[in-house]
C-alpha cells in the first residue's frame, strides 16, 4: 500500500496536466467489455456533472508525457449515485 505522501504527489502530477506519474505502456487489466475503451481528457464538461460532454483522445509517450489529439468526440457522463 502506498503512503499518503506518494499518493498526494501522484495526484498533483496528474492534476497539473503535464505528466502522468508513470511512463511507458499502460498496465494490462483483466477487465472484459463488449465495446471499445479509450483514454481521453474531457474538453467540455457537463454543467451538472453529468450529461453531454466532449473529449479528445490522449496519446501517452514513453517518457510519461501526454498530448490530447484528434477531433473532439461527444460522450455522455452518467449520473452516479
Amino acid at each position: 500500500m502506498r503512503n499518503q505522501k506518494e499518493t498526494a504527489a501522484e495526484s498533483q502530477t496528474v492534476k497539473d496536466g503535464s505528466r502522468f506519474p508513470w511512463a511507458g505502456e499502460l498496465p494490462v487489466t483483466e477487465v472484459s467489455n463488449q465495446g471499445n475503451a479509450m483514454i481521453g481528457i474531457l474538453t467540455t464538461v457537463p454543467v451538472n456533472g453529468y450529461g453531454g460532454a466532449t473529449f479528445r483522445s490522449v496519446t501517452i509517450q514513453p517518457d510519461g508525457t501526454w498530448t490530447a489529439t484528434g477531433e473532439e468526440e461527444p460522450v455522455i457522463i452518467p449520473l452516479l449515485k
